[in-house]
């Protein structure tokens, strides 16, 4: 009597094998687009703090401000310089590639399409401007980011997957996470 595995066990071994590969795949998925939604709301709450750092220290005299602005298309924060003639010069820009993650303003709601969150150079003051229906100077502003699912039925709402907050006050001007 030989001792040793038949070829159909080895078979069912392997394919058990690789069924329970794809299950660990597609949960790895899930944790990369939940990785890559933490990094996106993180990056922009580091872009905040950056402009006011910058603002606070008011190491630069040609700037007379630093603000970051977020806008819908296509979903962008901008980091930027405003030099005393008022030019602007760009320091960086983060686009978020993602169809399925969304950006709100929920205080005040009729920030749309952009809304800019300002530090004057050397003062310790902060300027909320939402550019909605007219643009107008606020005193809280409260920036929502939603990742909906990937597949969804024709005419249904797409289901909300992850979603995190943070509100900013003109007082302050340092991001609170909610």
């Amino acid at each position: 009597m030989k001792k040793g595995f038949t070829i159909v066990e080895l078979i069912i071994v392997i394919a058990i094998l690789i069924i329970m590969a794809g299950a660990a795949l597609g949960g790895v998925g899930g944790i990369i687009r939940g990785l890559r939604f933490s990094n996106t709301f993180n990056k922009m709450i580091l872009m905040i703090q950056q402009a006011r750092s910058l603002a606070v220290t008011g190491k630069n005299s040609d700037m007379k401000a630093y603000e970051v602005q977020f806008s819908f298309a296509p979903v962008e924060a901008i980091l930027r310089g405003i030099k005393q003639d008022d030019s602007v010069q760009t320091i960086e820009t983060f686009v978020l590639n993602s169809s399925s993650t969304n950006l709100s303003f929920s205080n005040p709601l009729n920030c749309n399409p952009a809304t800019t969150i300002r530090f004057l150079s050397g003062k310790a003051e902060t300027q909320l401007v939402c550019e909605g229906i007219a643009e107008q100077n606020v005193a809280l502003l409260t920036v929502g980011l939603q990742e909906t699912a990937l597949n969804t039925a024709p005419g249904a709402v797409p289901a909300i997957v992850r979603q995190k907050s943070f509100t900013v006050h003109r007082a302050a001007g340092i991001p609170q996470i909610n």
